[in-house]
């Protein structure tokens, strides 16, 4: 079990198409989604798998 918490600032970017994410500590890390209920679960499984893998 992960008991260290880590917080990360994370930027959404709103457009017509979708909302990008992206975090400014972890270049690279970037998502995507169509909704913000989307882009805020898929930020969440990027952010992830950016730190653990």
């Amino acid at each position: 079990m992960l008991t260290d918490r880590y917080i990360f600032p994370a930027v959404f970017h709103f457009t017509d198409d979708g909302i990008s994410v992206e975090f400014p500590d972890l270049p690279g890390c970037f998502s995507y989604g169509d909704d913000e209920l989307e882009a805020v679960t898929n930020a969440k499984e990027a952010l992830e798998l950016h730190i653990l893998v």
